[in-house]
């Protein structure tokens, strides 16, 4: 692993998906989010901490980048499929989150 993955990090404000400042003009949820990425052995997990509720998804690193799935359920009782890819650069996540007909950039800081 080329960084230091294994961390809490934080996604101010935005809903599922929205980004810094975005949260809830789009039903997401609203409110601070919370990513906490961990190592066990060679594997990582996420867990994403939101209003709507937390999920720990596997997770995928390759040098600076780290991609997952998470399966949450819609208002309409649907299952939904959200793919996350960010990359690492010093206290940094940046990256994308997209699913169904949507595809967002996110920024997550990270938490001391």
């Amino acid at each position: 692993m080329g960084c230091d993955h294994d961390r809490r990090w934080r996604r101010p404000g935005g809903g599922q998906g929205g980004g810094e400042g975005r949260g809830g003009e789009r039903g997401g949820g609203g409110g601070a989010q919370s990513l906490t990425i961990a190592k066990d052995g060679e594997k990582f997990k996420v867990t994403h901490k939101t209003p709507r509720g937390d999920n720990t998804s596997d997770a995928a690193v390759s040098g600076n980048t780290i991609s997952w799935t998470e399966q949450r359920t819609g208002r309409n009782g649907e299952t939904m499929k959200i793919d996350f890819k960010a990359t690492l650069d010093g206290d940094t996540l940046k990256g994308t989150v997209s699913g169904g007909r949507f595809n967002r950039e996110f920024t997550a800081k990270r938490s001391s």
